[in-house]
């Protein structure tokens, strides 16, 4: 006698696909993040610098946003931090990988 058990694992695979596709994507928005915060706060040294040279009523009210923005940056940098944190939990814990693992 013979028993031959069979399971459809297509739905499973698919479900697999759609966790790596999000994970990726994930990965790909936290290399945006770190490259946005560079492309802004760069450019902001600059405005800060020039600002500082060029004394005028403007002055306080410029140093003003800009350190407004350093902080909107300094708390993605915080949140960019914890979803590393949040990554390496994920690989370490649960087999999971990600596309750009230089990151690390």
């Amino acid at each position: 006698m013979v028993i031959l058990v069979g399971r459809n694992v297509t739905e499973l695979i698919h479900l697999k696909q759609r966790q790596n596709e999000a994970l990726d994507q994930i990965e790909e928005n936290l290399v945006n993040l770190a490259t946005l915060n560079d492309q802004i706060r760069n450019p902001l040294m600059v405005i800060s610098a020039y600002t500082e040279m060029g004394e005028s009523e403007h002055t306080p009210v410029i140093m003003n946003q800009i350190q407004e923005i350093e902080g909107i940056i300094n708390t993605l940098d915080r949140g960019f931090l914890e979803s590393e944190k949040i990554r390496e939990f994920l690989r370490k814990h649960h087999d999971v990988g990600f596309v750009h693992q230089g990151l690390t």
